[in-house]
């Protein structure tokens, strides 16, 4: 059974937000906030699918208003959960669709650039669809488009699916987070699958490299990350994984009955 995330009566993801307790940067929120929805056709192929889990075709103006409920969401959550970081996929892509881009960031400055007397911030990577928000009053950033280049270099199926935060907080402790949206596949071809845990692998000796206090991957994996914990051990140091972490709130999340893409993703994180 799939999963969806109300709000208002209104179906806003197929997937939950996900929350991790940092000792040192506080709470991380992950969440796939669902790209609008439309119809293509393959020009090659000529096969026709939707582009997104809720096969439920948006216009802007409705594609707008979810993202109104989107932003609602996000200020109550982060205002009664302080959350510290906020990641969010399927974001429009600047390069792609810069109105709903604008659109979305401006609902977003609206509604989370002060909350509870604490200021937060927006980092987006134009080829990506993932966006990154942060509280700039106790995290500070630091240039991180060299890592993103890099790895950018060295991943083949994965490219252009992620963005890296370089950030340092009051105590001058360091964090690199990989806030990223790996490329579904058929859940039954293995193949494919361990194409997304190798490139999991390269992010993870990156980040490594980076040798900054703690390093955080979070995000919409497509795969369930929990099953191959033992072997991203071997790749890491102090290595912690949470997988299904729900938010607690008041806000509603239940069990649908609708054939959303959720039952082939998972959502959690990698930390160390």
């Amino acid at each position: 059974m799939a999963i969806s995330f109300t709000y208002n009566d209104k179906i806003l993801s197929d997937h939950l937000p996900q929350v991790m307790d940092t000792p040192d940067f506080g709470k991380i929120m992950t969440w796939n906030v669902l790209m609008q929805c439309n119809f293509f056709e393959d020009s090659q192929t000529g096969v026709k699918f939707f582009n997104n889990g809720s096969k439920v075709l948006e216009s802007d103006e409705e594609y707008y208003a979810r993202v109104d409920l989107l932003t609602d969401v996000l200020q109550n959550v982060v205002s009664s959960d302080n959350i510290n970081v906020i990641c969010l996929q399927e974001f429009p892509k600047m390069t792609w669709d810069r109105e709903s881009a604008d659109y979305f960031i401006n609902s977003i400055n609206s509604k989370l650039s002060y909350v509870n007397d604490t200021h937060y911030s927006v980092y987006y990577s134009n080829n990506s669809d993932e966006i990154t928000i942060y509280n700039s009053d106790t995290l500070k950033i630091e240039d991180s488009k060299f890592v993103e280049n890099e790895l950018n270099n060295i991943l083949e199926r994965n490219s252009n699916r992620f963005n890296v935060s370089m950030f340092k907080n009051l105590d001058g402790k360091s964090l690199a987070l990989t806030n990223l949206h790996l490329k579904g596949f058929n859940p039954t071809d293995l193949a494919e699958e361990w194409i997304s845990v190798n490139e999991t692998t390269k992010i993870i000796n990156k980040l490594e490299d980076l040798d900054t206090d703690h390093y955080v991957i979070t995000g919409d994996f497509n795969y369930n990350i929990d099953k191959y914990k033992d072997y991203f051990q071997k790749e890491a140091n102090n290595f912690d994984i949470a997988t299904q972490v729900e938010l607690e709130t008041t806000l509603t999340a239940y069990h649908g009955n609708d054939d959303s893409a959720w039952l082939n993703t998972c959502d959690g994180f990698i930390y160390c």
